[in-house]
């Protein structure tokens, strides 16, 4: 009688070649996938902060409803870690907004907030003057 063979089998080189391409392959969609959340995530935080910022200019045009200094032009930045945020108060004009209706040019007032070095708003809010607003009660 002879002695049973010890048949231990490997894997090949392709087998491995194959699941290293399928891990490949896997990793990079899972990447791609953290990659759009995270921008998604910094996009929506970009946000939040400058509804906050143009909600508190709103809040401080409210308080100081008589007083022209608060009220007038008004054009400062706010720094959010390397973040910059331009913060930009003044009369509405009418290609930043649109058509202004009814209302007169004097009695709105535009708050924009954008990121520093680009033209373009990420909020752009369109309030009645408080003083106007009081005028008609």
């Amino acid at each position: 009688m002879s002695a049973p063979k010890n048949v231990s089998r490997g894997m090949t080189v392709l087998e491995i070649l194959v699941a290293v391409v399928i891990l490949t392959v896997a990793s990079t969609a899972f990447l791609r996938i953290l990659a759009v959340g995270d921008r998604t995530r910094i996009s929506t935080l970009r946000m939040q902060r400058a509804v906050l910022l143009a909600s508190n200019e709103a809040e401080r045009l409210k308080a100081h409803a008589g007083d022209a200094a608060v009220i007038g032009d008004t054009v400062y930045e706010v720094s959010f870690g390397k973040q910059v945020l331009i913060v930009e108060r003044g009369p509405v004009e009418h290609d930043e907004f649109g058509e202004v209706d009814s209302l007169s040019e004097e009695s709105e007032i535009g708050i924009l907030v954008r990121q520093a070095g680009r033209d373009s708003a990420i909020v752009a809010f369109r309030l009645l003057h408080p003083a106007a607003v009081e005028e008609e009660y």
